[in-house]
């Protein structure tokens, strides 16, 4: 009997020292994992109103939070610095750095 309260405790305190470490490197990548937001508009080159509306959300989450990362996913082809010029010269809509190439 003293034999399997023995054999209880170390396996129960292998258990928890496992799902400890599991936990603790769990943690620390989420923590180091860049976090990031996307926009998905089928045509931005269109210059209509709902292109103003995306532009500026895109300028709205890079204000609020310029450590996030902004995509926009979209049809055209066109690279992530024509699009930020587009947003300037369309529609006056500053952004503080292009979205990210998706």
């Amino acid at each position: 009997m003293p034999i399997f309260f023995l054999l209880a405790t170390i396996s129960t305190s292998l258990a928890l020292i496992f799902a400890s470490l599991s936990t603790s490197v769990i943690i620390s990548k989420r923590r180091r994992r860049r976090r990031s937001i996307g926009f998905f508009h089928p045509y931005t080159n269109d210059g209509g109103g709902g292109e103003r509306v995306l532009w500026c959300a895109v300028r709205a989450v890079q204000e609020e939070d310029p450590d996030l990362e902004v995509s926009v996913f979209t049809g055209d082809d066109a690279t992530p610095e024509s699009l930020s010029s587009r947003a300037l010269d369309r529609f006056g809509v500053q952004l503080l750095r292009p979205p990210m190439e998706s």
